[in-house]
């Protein structure tokens, strides 16, 4: 409540609630960042995380600006869609069969609620996975790359 009560004094007045709850998002997520990320910290507290490459960060940025967000689909190309898909199956399926739960993708946060979005629709188990953003991770934060997701 404090981090929303915090943006709320410090946000400007606007007429786009969309770009509003947006911010308000990421404040928020900010403001938790240290709780988000002991959630996904192995236990000698590093994050070890899987990283997209910068071809693929820069195909989810061109989706994010033209995207109008959650219900709509994301509107990555075709190819970079399709790539995507088959190296998440191919990369995190393992992971999570062995239960090294959960996988965590770290990443800009300029597409990281895109990112979020896109793996939605894959149904290993449940809550199978986490997206971070470099933003997120402050100085608190021990990372190790364990993969990168690439086209």
């Amino acid at each position: 409540f404090e981090g929303i009560a915090e943006y709320s004094c410090r946000a400007l007045e606007t007429k786009d609630r969309a770009a509003w709850r947006e911010n308000l998002h990421s404040h928020v997520r900010t403001t938790l960042s240290r709780a988000i990320l002991d959630d996904s910290c192995a236990t000698r507290g590093v994050l070890r995380a899987f990283v997209l490459s910068p071809e693929l960060e820069e195909g989810f940025r061109d989706a994010v600006s033209v995207w109008d967000g959650p219900p709509r689909p994301l509107p990555l190309e075709p190819n970079i869609e399709e790539q995507f898909r088959r190296n998440v199956q191919r990369m995190f399926r393992p992971v999570v069969e062995r239960g090294a739960l959960p996988v965590v993708i770290l990443c800009s946060g300029e597409v990281r609620a895109a990112v979020h979005e896109a793996l939605r629709t894959y149904d290993f188990q449940g809550e199978w996975y986490t997206t971070v953003a470099f933003e997120e991770l402050g100085n608190h934060a021990r990372t190790e790359t364990v993969g990168v997701i690439s086209l």
